[in-house]
């Protein structure tokens, strides 16, 4: 009788026992369902250290990977499937996946991947399997995947990976048309639109990207879409129309500049550089707003050589200046204004002695320039120094000279010239 009643006890602490794990597991699940996922882990947790269940390494892969601890969720997925052989547990075989591919084994990501594709054909297993495909230079393999992928998603990471593949493999002309195809179908965000740009400008399909933004401005004279059909006129260099969509939008005032000066309207370049420098104070645009003025002309009244001369030298005393606050060097754009301002008051004869001044300090920033060497040949030659005219221009390159009229004409005159 007493033996019977051990047994009878026993069966019933083993009762409560897998009922009180039973009960265990329900409240992990339920931790799980609310997202508390470290409440699940640490219930999990302290079940498998009194069980070592599989079910429950299971579970706390699941609640670990939730949580965002990738290490233990890869420890107990490990656990369960070198435990039960159960390799097709699609949750367990996603935690590990992942951890290969975190940890760069991207080989055994992908045998894992392919099984799960087998069971789970899904638009996110063909992104993730395309894309490490892609890393292992498997291109027709991702780009069946990528493609289908993007058809499902619209996706541009998607697309820039398809672009990435055609390019690897020099089809250029399916770069175009996948490009021309996608915008047509699906508008761009600001980075894909600025890409798509450059690369039909790269593969000479301007003509293409301008039917698709010129369409798009139409529709939605935006001036986002503004800037992009803009920079599409520039490539096919209609500065004309790019002007004229320019002036109708608050743009950045040098990009109108530009479009002046591509189009060699130095007038209208001279009044928006004064116009920026009214804004901003910028010694540079005054500079400019000079030279544009100087080369607007083919001859000059004195008052206006004189208003040139004297904006260029304000605003090379303001860089100057300037730059002496800030203990900086000058740099190429002072050797221009330096040789400009220098040229043109020896070519004038104004002050040809401050001229040549200036174009030696424009060729301490530049010594290799021919221009400013050619300069300062010229500076000498007007105050009659011809052997030292001489020795400078002999400096310069024949080829150089035969390929330049202005160098050309000074060559012949520095030539003939005897003191």
């Amino acid at each position: 009788m007493i033996r019977k009643i051990c047994s009878f006890s026993l069966l019933f602490l083993y009762a409560f026992a897998t009922q009180q794990e039973d009960l265990q597991f329900a409240i992990g699940g339920d931790f799980l369902a609310q997202g508390k996922y470290s409440d699940a882990k640490q219930i999990y947790q302290k079940l498998y250290n009194e069980t070592k269940s599989s079910a429950v390494a299971r579970q706390i892969a699941i609640a670990s990977a939730s949580g965002g601890d990738l290490s233990t969720a890869f420890q107990y997925a490990l656990i369960y499937r070198n435990d039960t052989k159960d390799f097709k547990d699609l949750l367990t075989s996603k935690i590990v996946a992942d951890s290969y591919i975190k940890s760069g084994e991207i080989q055994k990501a992908i045998v894992l991947l392919e099984n799960i594709k087998q069971q789970e054909d899904t638009p996110l297993v063909d992104n993730i399997l395309g894309t490490l495909y892609l890393n292992q230079k498997q291109f027709d393999k991702a780009l069946a995947l990528l493609q289908k992928y993007y058809d499902f998603s619209k996706d541009e990471e998607a697309l820039k990976k398809i672009l990435a593949i055609y390019l690897s493999k020099n089809q250029n002309e399916s770069v175009v048309d996948t490009l021309q195809k996608a915008l047509k179908e699906n508008w761009c965000s600001e980075d894909l639109c600025l890409k798509s740009i450059e690369i039909f400008n790269q593969f000479g399909a301007n003509e293409k990207a301008f039917d698709i933004f010129k369409n798009h401005y139409q529709e939605k004279p935006t001036m986002e879409n503004a800037k992009y059909y803009l920079q599409v006129l520039i490539n096919q260099k209609k500065f004309l129309q790019a002007e004229e969509i320019a002036k109708s939008f608050p743009f950045d005032k040098q990009l109108l500049l530009d479009l002046y000066i591509a189009q060699n309207k130095f007038k209208e370049a001279s009044y928006q550089a004064r116009r920026i420098y009214d804004e901003n104070h910028e010694a540079k645009f005054l500079a400019w707003s000079a030279i544009y003025a100087y080369q607007s002309k083919s001859s000059f009244q004195k008052e206006e050589l004189d208003k040139i001369i004297a904006d260029l030298s304000k605003a090379i005393d303001d860089r100057d200046m300037q730059r002496q606050v800030n203990k900086e060097n000058p740099n190429n754009e002072d050797a221009f204004f330096y040789n400009f301002l220098g040229y043109t008051l020896v070519e004038h004869g104004f002050n040809i002695q401050k001229g040549i001044a200036l174009i030696k300090n424009a060729l301490k920033i530049a010594p290799n320039s021919i221009a400013y060497i050619d300069s300062l040949a010229w500076g000498y030659y007007k105050m009659g120094d011809c052997i030292q005219a001489q020795n400078i221009f002999s400096s310069i390159p024949k080829d150089k000279i035969r390929q330049d009229e202005e160098l050309k004409r000074h060559f012949d005159l520095i030539g003939k010239c005897h003191q």
